[in-house]
C-alpha cells in the first residue's frame, strides 16, 4: 500500500483507536489524553490536508472511465446507482 501522508494519518488514528480499545478507555478521552502529550507540527497538518485535497479531487482529474464519472455524478446528487 502506497505510504502517503494521509495513509500514515489513517494508520495513526487506527493505532489511537485499537490501543484506546485495549485500554477499555473511551476513544475521545484517550485522543484527549494522547493529544495533551503530542502535537502535530504544522508540517504533518499541511500534508494530510494536501492528501486529503488530493484524494477529494480525482474524480474531476478525467482519470476516470465514462461508467465511473456517471456513477460518481449520480451519487453528488444523491441518486443512486442506475437512477
Amino acid at each position: 500500500m502506497a505510504r502517503t501522508p494521509l495513509f500514515s494519518a489513517c494508520k495513526r488514528w487506527a493505532s489511537l483507536a485499537y490501543l484506546a480499545e485495549r485500554q477499555k478507555c473511551p476513544t475521545r478521552e484517550y485522543v484527549e489524553q494522547v493529544w495533551d502529550t503530542w502535537r502535530p507540527t504544522r508540517r504533518e497538518v499541511l500534508r494530510v490536508a494536501l492528501g486529503a485535497a488530493t484524494l477529494a479531487a480525482v474524480p474531476y482529474t478525467g482519470c476516470m472511465s465514462q461508467r465511473a464519472r456517471s456513477v460518481s455524478a449520480a451519487a453528488s446528487w444523491g441518486l443512486g446507482p442506475g437512477l
